[in-house]
Order: C-alpha cells, then sequence, then structure tokens
C-alpha cells in the first residue's frame, strides 16, 4: 500500500511499470513537499530530515522508492522478477555495507535498525513477487492455459 498524505492506495502486483513508478514517487515527492512545507516554516531541522529522507528513498534499491521505480521501468523492458532479484540484491548489499559502516565508524549500535530493517524488507519484496508469480502461474494452470 503506497501513502502519500494519509491517503492509501493499494498497489497491485500486476501493476504495469509505468503505474508502480508513479505510485511509488509518491513517497519521495511527499518527503520533498514536507521539506518545502518546512522549510516555508522555518523548521530547519525538518527541512534538513525531510530532504535526507528524500534523497535517500530515491537510492535504486528495493525496497526504497527509488527501486521501485526503477523496477517500474526496467520491467518493461525485463522480466519483473530479474528486476526485482537485481535490486533486491542490491538493497542487501547496501544493508551490509551499512553495517559495515556502524562498526567502522564507531556510530551508535541502535543504527543497525536500518540496514537490518532494509536487509530484511528487499528480502520480503523478493518473496512476494516470487509468491505471487507462482501463485498466477498456478491459476492460469488450473484454468487450463499454459503453465510458466
Amino acid at each position: 500500500e503506497v501513502g502519500l498524505l494519509g491517503i492509501g492506495l493499494k498497489e497491485s502486483r500486476g501493476a504495469d511499470g509505468l503505474r508502480e513508478s508513479v505510485l511509488a514517487s509518491g513517497g519521495v515527492l511527499a518527503n520533498f513537499l514536507w521539506g518545502v512545507l518546512s522549510n516555508l516554516l522555518g523548521l530547519e531541522y525538518f527541512y534538513e530530515a525531510s530532504m535526507v529522507l528524500a534523497i535517500v528513498n530515491l537510492l535504486p534499491v528495493l525496497p526504497l522508492d527509488g527501486g521501485k521505480i526503477l523496477r517500474g521501468v526496467l520491467s518493461r523492458y525485463y522480466s519483473r522478477l530479474q528486476v526485482t532479484k537485481a535490486l533486491a540484491y542490491w538493497g542487501q548489499v547496501l544493508a551490509l555495507v551499512m553495517t559495515i559502516a556502524v562498526f567502522w565508524f564507531g556510530l551508535r549500535l541502535w543504527l543497525l535498525i536500518l540496514p537490518v530493517a532494509l536487509y530484511v524488507l528487499a528480502l520480503a519484496d523478493l518473496r512476494s513477487d516470487e509468491y505471487f508469480l507462482a501463485k498466477r502461474a498456478a491459476r492460469r494452470y488450473q484454468k487450463g492455459g499454459v503453465f510458466m
């Protein structure tokens, strides 16, 4: 489910690439809008936090919105599962790099929540796509269609 300023839009797993990209860009847009609003109200801390969140959210890895935007674009040219596998892999690599950075730079250990969440959610996104494709294939097979 994608939320923009309190409005929820249910994302269909069968959504075409353009639709997924548009839905995912809503999260980034919301971060930028909150940043602009915070800047107008003179809330410097919230402005900076919103802008950093928007930029990080644009990283092209799953489960971040940047990864979903890129998956929407690339799934027009490659299979959705191939794209999901690649973007989830790079999401997990980013999680590993973040984990190493926490220890390397002696950062606070509670920051490990971020890479753990990124890793787990990237894996969940991949498993969700695999499940959806298997379920769709089974439905086609039951209807007498071709099993792919």
